[in-house]
């Protein structure tokens, strides 16, 4: 019998943060909610699919998912193709901050005006989230912890001490001016 150490690993809650945002969304009035997701085959996509699923059929609104590959140009066109959906959603998850970006030029370049006709978070707090206009409202996520968590792991495995459970922090919203109220 061939006995197989375990792995270091630093585990993320990805299910409770987009079960905030989407929580967070629905108070605001917004019934329609898409995300622009990342790629299907990565775990923490499919976790997060299945928390925005979960928590938009308790709350009795429709959820979106289309599949994006982190880019400005996956970004750009499923956001596109999102608002010319009938009914469009009022608000959009995108999984990463590049998406986002992307997404919030369409949706400009759409003559929409965020927040007014369209609420956005990005997942990933970098400074081009903080630099784009208005600036994106986000799923922030601590990366130095992360990094710190993931570090101490490897050196552990490196000197063979037994793996050790680790979460990383978990992500939390940060309200900028890409939220509001759905649109009457």
């Amino acid at each position: 019998m061939i006995t197989i150490p375990s792995l270091p690993t630093v585990r993320t809650d990805d299910r409770g943060p987009v079960r905030d945002a989407m929580a967070r969304l629905a108070e605001l009035g917004h019934r329609v909610i898409a995300r622009v997701a990342g790629p299907r085959s990565l775990l923490h996509t499919r976790a997060r699919t299945a928390a925005q699923q979960e928590e938009c059929r308790e709350a009795g609104i429709e959820a979106v998912v289309v599949d994006g590959d982190y880019t400005a140009e996956s970004g750009a066109r499923l956001t596109a193709e999102l608002l010319k959906r009938n009914p469009r959603p009022t608000a959009i998850l995108y999984d990463n901050d590049v998406m986002a970006v992307a997404g919030l030029a369409t949706a400009k370049d759409l003559g929409l005006e965020v927040p007014a006709d369209l609420s956005l978070i990005a997942w990933d707090d970098s400074t081009l989230c903080r630099l784009a206009s208005p600036p994106l409202t986000t799923m922030t996520v601590d990366v130095h912890r992360y990094g710190v968590l993931v570090a101490e792991a490897a050196l552990d495995h490196i000197d063979g001490r037994p793996a050790a459970e680790r979460w990383s922090p978990t992500a939390h919203f940060v309200q900028r001016g890409t939220t509001g109220p759905a649109p009457a």
